[in-house]
């Protein structure tokens, strides 16, 4: 029973593996499972007791996530204390805020993990205890199908049949051994026609037909998953509307989300805002921003549709947010607007910001001096092949101002060489962001987003240029004005991207478009019409734009995947020994189901050998006793003669002989001077009579889980 609970609910775990950018969350669930399920076993073989196994594993699970994820704040590493559980309640919330965050895949951040190893942890204590303490097998099938069931609510396209019928047939499994084998023949041969049904069903049926319309109703909110797994957003179908807005520009808004700027390794990572200010009534101007430069105000109103996350849509370089409702602040570094507590599912409100709009002569003018504050974002990765920065000298080697260098190098991107393409970085394996990936794409030609971005940026700072990538919307579509409502701006998922920004002295950061067919070029770099201001640009902001942009898909910095942490130890990684302990742990419990067996073994083989040696009549029948004992035939309580009854009962000639021979000499050692003698081969033939008179469920239980040597004998 406790492997058929095992495979079944290791199955349905598997099943949300479409969920997840990254597996690891996987096996340690399935270890979390198998500690918990064997430690039940083994305490329900030592008691009678109902709910003393599942009081057992409980607290197994919860040594062993104290273990895994709080082991500085416990006694001797595994043992619970205040701070332990202060250190959960911790985890649950970054799972919380990370799940409102991001979209499916999502990164399995530690508490992530903590919240599906703890939820696997008790879905076997519960099935346990529906399956075997309240002998109810077939109720097992609710949490399993809630389990099972959970990849189609999320998202149908995640919902894998191979998942499916490995569960299914973990639960035919609990099935045939909770029922008995008398019955279940049928249940067994029911539950795999239902099984063989729903697969086959979605064969015959005819296929839904997919809404290719942008929605404002149904299905989940749009949570933002990080810059490094925007391939996945990319290649999402059926767009749908994340917000709408209207603005006084004139034309559409460049929505920011977050900005990511610091290389961890060789790996673009986001930034988290640190101790964000919390009076958005009066955000200070934006940084680098020169009084040379020319500015204006702009007011724009944002209704959030479908989307959720602590990241809240504005344009670059507010001045003042209102409207909001929740616990909000705003980052003096980034001015990115985040949450700890609330979310920007369903707000309402106006963001008012200032428009830079500078000469080409104050850009080209623009000379880099003092570097302090800016070191994180000139920083190079060792990785970074040579080829990146030999490229970008060659590309700017005409060019003379940092300015003309940024401007040669987003023409190198949309000169007509690259491509933009979502499936060639997968096929050719190299779909990302590290630092050798910008090596491989700028070799290849082709991508997304990502891989334009992250390389004009990359490129930028082998030239000394300080550079920084955001993540947000470009402005959407214009839905026109109505007789119900006046026109305003429509942004859906396709309207997702990332672009480069660039900083220059006495301006600030400055957007670029490197990608082709995405987003808009700034107006000074392909000036516009004579009725259109040429500068339109800076930092990060573009206020007219043509209502049919669109930008590729990406997504919101939210912490990325990784080792598992401990919160008591600042993010720490599991230490080594950590992990072995809990192999270690995890070996002892999947051996301690086995201990019974041992003990009765050894116990017969002493017996067989006190009979082989002296004949001894009272060893062998403590063996039949015990053998009757394990078949389940209460034996505990009857005299010799009263068992010997029992056992002849259809048993075949030579069997009753031998057993004759037993019961005799047994009485004789008990009531005669002269204690008479027994053979080996009489027990033997004994015991396998009574083994044949019994079922194959008894014998196999008589076996692994004799009940003559359980601990409370």
């Amino acid at each position: 029973m406790t492997v058929a609970i095992v495979v079944a609910l290791s199955a349905a775990l598997a099943g949300l593996t479409p969920a997840f950018t990254t597996p690891e969350w996987w096996f340690f669930s399935v270890g979390i499972v198998l500690v918990v399920a064997f430690a039940i076993a083994a305490v329900r073989a030592s008691t009678r007791f109902l709910f003393l196994p599942q009081t057992a594993g409980v607290l197994v699970l919860i040594f062993g996530l104290t273990l895994a994820f709080a082991p500085g704040a416990a006694i001797i590493g595994f043992i619970p204390t205040f701070e332990v559980f202060g250190a959960f309640s911790m985890l649950v919330l970054e799972a919380i805020q990370s799940i409102q965050n991001q979209p499916i895949p999502a990164d399995t951040v530690p508490g992530i993990v903590f919240l599906l190893a703890a939820g696997a942890g008790l879905m076997t204590i519960l099935i346990d205890l529906l399956a075997v303490g309240m002998r109810r097998p077939a109720l097992t099938g609710i949490p399993l199908l809630l389990r099972v069931a959970l990849p189609t609510i999320l998202d149908p396209g995640l919902t894998d049949p191979f998942w499916f019928a490995i569960a299914a047939v973990g639960y035919l499994a609990v099935l045939y051994v909770g029922v008995g084998e008398r019955r279940a023949g049928g249940a067994v041969a029911v539950g795999a026609v239902a099984v063989v049904g729903a697969l086959l069903a979605p064969l015959v049926l005819p296929p839904t037909a997919d809404v290719q319309n942008e929605s404002e109703a149904g299905g989940f909110t749009i949570g933002v998953n990080t810059f490094i797994s925007l391939g996945e957003n990319l290649r999402q179908p059926n767009p749908s509307r994340v917000l709408t807005y209207t603005t006084d520009t004139g034309g559409g808004q460049y929505l920011a989300l977050s900005v990511i700027s610091d290389f961890e390794g060789d790996q673009w990572r986001p930034r988290q805002p640190e101790d964000p200010e919390g009076d958005l009534s009066e955000i200070d101007p934006a940084p680098g921003l020169g009084p040379a430069v020319t500015t204006t105000g702009t007011r724009t109103e944002v209704r959030i549709v479908n989307m959720g996350g602590r990241w809240l849509p504005a344009p670059y370089s507010p001045t003042s947010v209102t409207g909001l409702e929740g616990d909000w602040g705003w980052d003096e570094r980034d001015r990115t607007i985040t949450t700890d507590t609330s979310t920007v599912r369903g707000q309402e409100y106006a963001v008012t910001n200032t428009l830079a709009t500078p000469e080409i002569e104050v850009l080209r003018a623009a000379v880099l001096g003092d570097t302090s504050g800016l070191e994180d974002f000139l920083e190079i990765p060792e990785e970074l092949p040579e080829s990146v920065a030999e490229t970008a000298l060659e590309v700017t080697a005409g060019a003379t101002t940092d300015f003309d260098r940024a401007v040669a190098l987003q023409e190198y991107f949309t000169d007509g060489e690259f491509t933009y393409s979502e499936e060639t970085p997968v096929e050719e394996d190299y779909d990302g962001s590290s630092a050798e990936i910008v090596g491989r794409f700028l070799e290849a030609k082709a991508g997304y987003c990502v891989h334009f971005s992250s390389a004009m940026a990359v490129m930028a700072r082998t030239l000394d240029i300080p550079s920084r990538i955001v993540v947000g919307f470009t402005p959407g579509t214009v839905v026109e004005e109505t007789e119900e409502k006046p026109a305003f701006w429509s942004v859906s998922t396709a309207n997702l991207h990332a672009w480069p920004e660039l900083w220059f002295e006495g301006v600030g950061w400055v957007r670029f478009e490197p990608t082709v067919g995405r987003g808009s070029s700034p107006d000074f770099i392909n000036p516009a019409p004579t009725d259109t201001p040429i500068a339109t640009l800076t930092p990060g902001e573009v206020p007219t734009l043509s209502p049919t942009a669109t930008a590729a898909p990406t997504a919101t910095p939210t912490p990325t995947a990784g080792p598992i942490t401990a919160p008591d130890d600042g993010g720490s990684v599991i230490p080594l020994v950590a992990v072995s302990a809990v192999a270690l742990a995890a070996l002892i419990v999947l051996l301690m189901p086995l201990l019974p067996l041992l003990v009765r073994t050894g116990r017969r083989l002493v017996r067989y050998d006190r009979v082989l040696r002296r004949g001894s009549p009272i060893a062998a029948w403590h063996e039949l006793n015990d053998t009757g004992i394990d078949l389940g035939w209460q034996a505990e309580t009857m005299t010799p003669r009263e068992f010997a009854l029992l056992v002849r009962t259809g048993m075949p000639q030579e069997t009753i002989e031998a057993l004759g021979r037993l019961l005799l000499a047994t009485e004789a050692t008990a009531y005669s001077r002269e204690p008479g003698t027994v053979r080996l081969r009489d027990l033997r033939e004994v015991r396998r009579g009574m083994a044949k008179a019994s079922t194959r469920h008894e014998r196999l239980q008589a076996v692994f889980s004799p009940r003559s040597a359980q601990w409370r004998r």
